[in-house]
């Protein structure tokens, strides 16, 4: 029994070592990598503010990041202003409501690896953001 084991363990080793002169799996484009595992969000979370006048909402921003934009539907031609962009590695903007109709309550989580242990901790911060 032990001997089909040590030969199963055997192959399935084998299997996953690289041939010689055969060429390493290419990198994939965004797009490829987008077909298999899906694209990123375009818009994640949306508020609108107490009186309707403004709404919010979180997309993505650069390569990894995300930002929260604003919208005046007052305005003639509404256009979405940027008022926070988080770009840090491993970071997420969760969510962000109005407070007032002049104030988010935004909440972040990051995660970080240990420097002493190797393991990986997360943390997540409530901040807040007027007069944009």
């Amino acid at each position: 029994m032990l001997h089909k084991f040590k030969f199963a363990a055997g192959v399935a080793a084998a299997a996953l070592c690289p041939v010689p002169g055969q060429a390493p799996a290419h990198a994939e484009t965004p797009q490829e990598t987008a077909q298999l595992f899906g694209a990123r969000e375009g818009v994640r979370h949306v508020s609108l503010s107490p009186d309707g006048s403004k709404f919010s909402y979180i997309a993505p921003y650069g390569a990894q990041g995300e930002a929260l934009y604003l919208v005046d539907l007052t305005q003639a031609t509404p256009a979405p202003q940027r008022v926070i962009a988080l770009t840090v590695e491993r970071s997420n903007l969760d969510y962000c409501e109005f407070a007032t109709n002049t104030r988010f309550v935004c909440r972040t989580s990051f995660s970080r690896d240990s420097n002493v242990s190797g393991d990986i901790f997360g943390y997540s911060r409530l901040r807040s953001r007027c007069r944009w």
